[in-house]
Order: structure tokens, then C-alpha cells, then sequence
């Protein structure tokens, strides 16, 4: 895929959305995907600690909702920040890294691919 001036294989960043929301017999899934920005570690791990994400969401006992969560962003051109972006997609599960340069110009590239 082409975005701005840079070419990036997909299947090389991206964690498949699919393991982060993997359905389940519970009767909804609701889905909820955050906008980051790559050198925001300490804020996803602060939301990680203290949010809502973690609530354990049940309206009644019979009611059961499956609440996944996911941070999306794009790639960083800094290696080292890449690589520790690849890291904590793989220690937490729930980073979602995009085929496109994390920039303010490349926003409506995060959103439309959040649709794919």
C-alpha cells in the first residue's frame, strides 16, 4: 500500500485485529478502538492500569458483554521506537500497528483503515 511517500509491507506490522477481538459465546461484543500515538507508551499503559478497560462489564447475570479494547497506530520512521512498538504489541495484545506513517496528515489513513 502506498501512503505519502512510503511503501510498507502490512502483514509485517500489522496484528491481525481479529486476535484482539476474538469473538466469543458471549451474548455482545462490544469493541472499543483508541486512537495513540507511537511514543505514548506510558498513556496506553496508564489506561492498561487505571481505566475502565478493565472493568468486568455485566448488566445482569444473564447478560454477559465481551468488552475488547485495542490501541491503533501508525508506524514510527524512528527504528528504535518501531521496535519498541513491536514489543509491546507483543507483550500486551492489544496494539494494532498500521501500514502508514503516524503522522496529523496521515489521520484520515488511520481511520479509513480501521474500517477495513
Amino acid at each position: 500500500m502506498f501512503y505519502g511517500h512510503r511503501t510498507l509491507k502490512a502483514q509485517t506490522l500489522i496484528l491481525n485485529a481479529l486476535q484482539v477481538a476474538a469473538l466469543t459465546p458471549f451474548s455482545a461484543l462490544i469493541l472499543s478502538l483508541l486512537f495513540s500515538a507511537p511514543n505514548n507508551r506510558e498513556f496506553r499503559d496508564q489506561l492498561r492500569r487505571e481505566s475502565y478497560l478493565n472493568y468486568l462489564w455485566t448488566y445482569t447475570s444473564k447478560d454477559n458483554f465481551d468488552f475488547k479494547y485495542a490501541f491503533v497506530c501508525g508506524y514510527s520512521t524512528n527504528r528504535t521506537l518501531l521496535a519498541q512498538m513491536r514489543q509491546e504489541a507483543a507483550e500486551t495484545g492489544d496494539l494494532l500497528i498500521g501500514d502508514f506513517e503516524d503522522t496529523y496528515e496521515n489521520l484520515v489513513y488511520k481511520t479509513i483503515w480501521l474500517l477495513r
